[in-house]
C-alpha cells in the first residue's frame, strides 16, 4: 500500500516550448525532493532514450513520483509527468494533461512566449488545469522577467502577479515551485468508494514481462493479484506486478483514486492494451469506459521499406511494439515496384517521422529506406466519388478526376520584428495567403498565414530557423481543404516509373521541381554498365530529362593494330551487350535519391538557367555566404543584384509579397506598390553631419531626429526605404566619414510610393536578373547607368 491520502496528492505536468529548460527543471525537482540521490543524478534524468540526450529534446512523456514536506508540516505526494515541447509531439502533451490537475508553464525569461508555449497553454486550459507561470533562466544576462510577465499577460491572459522566478540550472526558486504546487494545484477528487476505473496514458513493450502499462486511477482502487478487464479490447488479465515510478519502478500493494502507477500482467498481445483504454475490475466492472483520447490524426505520410526483403516481418513487429509507446504512429502495408514490400506510415510531422525512423533502426536493428513525405489530398472524381489520397503514386489519371483539393493549415510564426521581410518572403514562396500581422510587443510580431500543409512538411521549419538565426518559432493546425491547380509529377528512371519519387505539385512549380529532381538524381545515382535516362513527366508529357552515361570499358585496349574490322567487331559486340543489359539491368538507387524532393528550392531564369532565390540578413551576410560557397564547395557563382520584399495591392483586392522584381505584375493588374521602410540610426562625429544628411536625402530618407550624444558625437535618425540601404549605403557611409560612422536599423513597416519596374533588354530579350524596382523619379538615371555599364563590360 502507498497509504497516501487523496487530499495530499498532487498530479501536475510541465509544459513549455522546446529548449525553455523543462527537462532541467524536472531534474532539479527530483533533486530537491531527494527522489534521486546526488550520486545517481545526471542531466535530462527523465529523458532515458539516447536520442533524447543527443538531440537535447524530450520525445516521450515520463512520470515520476516525489515526496515533499511542505511548510504546513504535512508530507505530500507529487506525481510529475514530464512532457515534450516540440509541435510534432503535441499528442504526447495532450495525453499527459488528462492525467493531471495542474501544470507548470515554463517560459524562458530571455526569449519570452513562443509558438508552442501558446499551443500547450490552450491544451491545458481545455482540460481545465490550474496553471502556475514559471519564468526560467532568470540568471542569464539577457533575461527580463518583468517584460516577459507583461508579455504573458498580454498574449495568454494569465495573471502573473504570483509568477515564480527561477533558474533550473542553479537551483534558484525550486523550493518555491514545489510549495506552489502544493498550495495552488487542487488534489484529485476522492472517489475511492466508486467502481474502479483507470486511464492508460502510456505503455511500452518489455521482452520479459510483456506490455507494461502506465495508468492514472480515476475512481476506486487496483491491487496486486486483481483480475482486470481492458474495456476497449475486452481482454482480461491477472496483475503480476503493480507499482509507482519513483522515478525507477518500485513495487507496491495497491493504488487508489488519484494515484499514478504502472502494472504488468503478462500481456503479450500489443493490441490488447492501447493508450486511452480503461482498466476496470473483471468481477466488478464499471458500467461505462472513460472518454479516453481523441484519435491522433497523422499529418505527414511516407513509405518505410526494409533494404533487405527478409526484414519485412521484423519491421512489422517493430512497428507494432513502437506504436504501443507512440499512439500517434499509424501504418498499413504497402508494395512498390521499386522498393518491394513495406509500410505506408502516418506521422504528426517531419521531426516525428525522423525520430520513428531512427528508433526503428537503433532499437530494432533495421536498415530502412524512407520515401519523401506527402500529405492527404482530397480528389473529386468525375463520377462524383471523393477519394482521399496519401500516396502521390496512387493519384487517379487526369481524365478520371474533376479536381484536387489539398489540406491548408493556419500557420502562426512568432519572431523578432527585424525578420518580418524574410519570413513573409518564405511564406510567399510556399504559396501562403497572408492573414494577419500582430505586434505582441514593440520588438516581437506574430505573422499569420494560411498555407498548404504540403509546403510546411518539407523543409519549411529548417528554412524558417536558418533565416531568423533560430529566433523564430511556429505553430500550426489544420483548417480544411482548398482546391488548387495540382498535377502529379512522375520520375522515370531507365523508362520505369519510380513511385517513391512521385510527387504532387502546383502546376506553376512543376517544371522547376521536375528539372531540379532529374539534375539531383543525376548527381546521386551511381553510373551503371549502361546508359540510364532520367525523365520527369506530367502524364505522358516529359517536361525535363537528363541521362547518366554508361561506365565504358575500353575493349580496344588489347588491339595494337591490325585490320579495322577486328575493332568494329569488338565494338559491335560491346554495343549488343549494353543493349541487353539495359533491358534486363536493375538500377541501384541510393536512399539519398528518394529524399531529393526535399533538398532543393529551385528558381529558373531565362538568362541564367537554373539557380536559387536566397534570403540574407544583409549585404555582408550575402557576401560571406557567396564566398563560403565558392571557397569551401569549389563553385563558380553568378550573383544577381539584391532586392527586398515589396507589398503589391492588386486591382482585384489581393495582396502579393514580391521578392523578385522580375515577377512584379504588370501595371494594368496592380493598384499600388508599398516598399519596406526602416528606422535608421547613424552614429558619427559632428563634422560629418552635412555629408551624412546629404547621403540619406539622396536615398529618399525622411529626417526624424538628431540627438547629440556628446559635444563631439551625434545620432542621426531617418526613416528610409530598405531597398536604398541594402545596396551600397554602408560603403558610401564609411567612405564619406573615413570609417568613423556606424549604423543600426530595424523594420518599421511598409509605405506606398510611386515605384516602377525597370527592365533591361539585351538583344530584344528581357534579362530577368537585371530587372529592378525603382522610384519613378530615379528610373531614367538608373536605366541610363545600367546600359552604359553593360556596354563597357561587353
Amino acid at each position: 500500500m502507498t497509504d497516501a491520502p487523496v487530499s495530499r496528492l498532487r498530479n501536475f505536468c510541465i509544459i513549455a516550448h522546446i529548449d525553455h529548460g523543462k527537462s532541467t527543471l524536472a531534474d532539479r525537482l527530483l533533486q530537491e525532493t531527494g527522489t534521486v540521490a546526488s550520486r545517481d543524478m545526471q542531466e535530462q534524468f527523465l529523458d532515458n532514450m539516447d536520442l533524447e540526450r543527443e538531440r537535447g529534446i524530450t520525445i516521450k512523456l515520463q512520470a515520476a513520483r516525489m515526496n515533499f514536506s511542505a511548510k504546513d508540516g504535512q508530507n505530500y505526494v507529487l506525481n510529475l509527468i514530464d512532457t515534450p515541447g516540440h509541435v510534432d509531439f503535441s499528442y504526447e502533451v495532450s495525453r499527459s494533461l488528462q492525467a493531471c490537475e495542474g501544470a507548470l508553464l515554463v517560459v524562458d525569461a530571455s526569449q519570452g512566449v513562443e509558438a508552442q508555449t501558446l499551443a500547450n497553454v490552450y491544451l491545458a486550459l481545455e482540460n481545465d488545469l490550474e496553471i502556475i507561470p514559471v519564468l526560467n533562466k532568470v540568471d542569464l544576462p539577457g533575461s527580463d522577467p518583468e517584460k516577459i510577465k507583461k508579455e504573458i499577460e498580454a498574449i495568454i491572459g494569465l495573471d502573473t502577479s504570483n509568477a515564480i522566478n527561477c533558474s533550473a540550472k542553479t537551483g534558484m526558486g525550486i523550493s518555491e515551485i514545489l510549495q506552489a504546487v502544493v498550495e495552488r494545484i487542487p488534489p484529485p477528487e476522492n472517489l475511492i468508494d466508486h467502481p474502479t476505473k483507470a486511464l492508460i496514458f502510456d505503455s511500452y513493450y518489455d521482452p520479459y514481462r510483456g506490455v507494461i502499462v502506465y495508468f492514472r486511477v480515476i475512481t476506486g482502487r487496483i491491487s496486486i493479484r486483481d483480475k482486470v478487464l481492458l474495456m476497449a479490447s475486452q481482454k482480461s488479465y491477472e496483475i503480476d506486478e503493480i507499482g509507482i515510478m519513483a522515478p525507477n519502478q518500485s513495487k507496491v500493494g495497491d493504488l487508489h483514486a488519484g494515484e499514478v502507477g504502472y502494472l504488468a500482467a503478462s500481456i503479450k498481445a500489443v493490441a490488447d492494451a492501447r493508450v486511452g483504454d480503461t482498466i476496470t475490475l473483471f468481477n466488478e466492472p464499471a458500467k461505462e469506459a472513460l472518454p479516453g483520447y481523441t484519435e491522433a490524426k497523422p499529418m505527414v505520410f511516407c513509405g518505410l521499406f526494409p533494404t533487405d526483403a527478409d526484414q519485412y516481418p521484423d519491421l512489422r513487429e517493430a512497428l507494432d511494439k513502437l506504436q504501443l509507446s507512440d499512439a500517434a504512429l499509424k501504418f498499413e502495408p504497402e508494395t512498390s515496384s521499386a522498393m518491394g514490400f513495406g509500410f505506408r506510415c502516418g506521422f504528426l510531422g517531419l521531426l516525428h517521422m525522423e525520430i520513428v525512423q531512427e528508433r526503428l533502426e537503433r532499437e530494432y536493428d533495421l536498415d530502412l529506406i524512407v520515401t519523401a513525405p506527402s500529405v492527404i489530398y482530397q480528389v473529386k472524381m468525375i463520377d462524383g466519388e471523393v477519394l482521399f489520397v496519401d500516396n502521390p503514386a496512387t493519384l487517379p489519371e487526369p481524365q478520371k478526376r474533376e479536381s484536387i483539393e489539398e489540406p491548408y493549415v493556419r500557420l502562426e510564426i512568432y519572431a523578432p520584428n527585424e525578420y518580418n521581410g524574410t519570413l513573409m518572403g518564405l511564406c510567399q514562396d510556399r504559396r501562403g495567403d497572408f492573414v494577419d500581422m500582430k505586434f505582441i510587443t514593440t520588438e516581437r510580431v506574430t505573422l499569420v498565414y494560411e498555407i498548404p500543409l504540403a509546403e510546411v512538411v518539407t523543409d519549411f521549419f529548417d528554412q524558417m530557423k536558418s533565416r531568423t538565426k533560430g529566433y523564430a518559432s511556429m505553430e500550426y493546425h489544420l483548417i480544411g481543404y482548398k482546391r488548387n491547380d495540382l498535377v502529379r509529377l512522375d520520375v522515370l528512371i531507365n523508362s520505369e516509373r519510380a513511385d517513391p519519387l512521385t510527387t504532387i505539385v502546383h502546376k506553376d512549380k512543376a517544371y522547376g521541381v521536375g528539372r531540379g529532381l532529374v539534375e539531383k538524381l543525376k548527381e546521386l545515382i551511381p553510373k551503371q554498365q549502361f546508359k540510364i535516362p532520367l525523365q520527369a513527366s506530367i502524364g505522358s508529357r516529359v517536361i525535363a530529362s537528363e541521362s547518366i552515361s554508361a561506365l565504358r570499358k575500353d575493349v580496344l585496349a588489347k588491339c595494337y593494330g591490325g585490320d579495322i574490322s577486328r575493332k568494329k567487331k569488338l565494338l559491335k559486340k560491346q554495343a549488343k551487350g549494353k543493349k541487353r543489359m539495359k533491358s534486363m539491368g536493375k538500377v541501384d538507387v541510393p536512399q539519398e535519391a528518394f529524399m531529393a524532393v526535399l533538398k532543393f528550392e529551385p528558381e529558373t531564369s531565362s538568362a541564367m538557367g537554373f539557380g536559387f532565390r536566397c534570403g540574407f540578413l544583409g549585404l555582408l551576410h550575402m557576401e560571406i555566404v557567396q564566398e563560403r560557397l565558392e571557397r569551401e564547395y569549389d563553385l563558380d557563382l553568378i550573383v544577381t543584384a539584391p532586392s527586398v520584399i515589396y507589398q503589391v495591392k492588386m486591382i482585384d483586392g489581393e495582396v502579393l509579397f514580391v521578392d523578385n522584381p522580375a515577377t512584379l505584375p504588370e501595371p494594368q493588374k496592380r493598384e499600388s506598390i508599398e516598399e519596406p521602410y526602416v528606422r535608421l540610426e547613424i552614429y558619427a562625429p559632428n563634422e560629418y553631419n552635412g555629408t551624412l544628411m546629404g547621403l540619406c536625402q539622396d536615398r529618399r530618407g525622411d529626417f526624424v531626429d538628431m540627438k547629440f550624444i556628446t559635444t563631439e558625437r551625434v545620432t542621426l535618425v531617418y526613416e528610409i526605404p530598405l531597398a536604398e540601404v541594402v545596396t551600397d549605403f554602408f560603403d558610401q557611409m564609411k567612405s564619406r566619414t573615413k570609417g568613423y560612422a556606424s549604423m543600426e536599423y530595424h523594420l518599421i513597416g511598409y509605405k506606398r510610393n510611386d515605384l516602377v519596374r525597370l527592365d533591361v533588354l539585351i538583344n530584344s530579350e528581357r534579362a530577368d536578373p537585371l530587372t529592378t524596382i525603382v522610384h519613378k523619379d530615379k528610373a531614367y538615371g538608373v536605366g541610363r547607368g545600367l546600359v552604359e555599364k553593360l556596354k563597357e563590360s561587353g
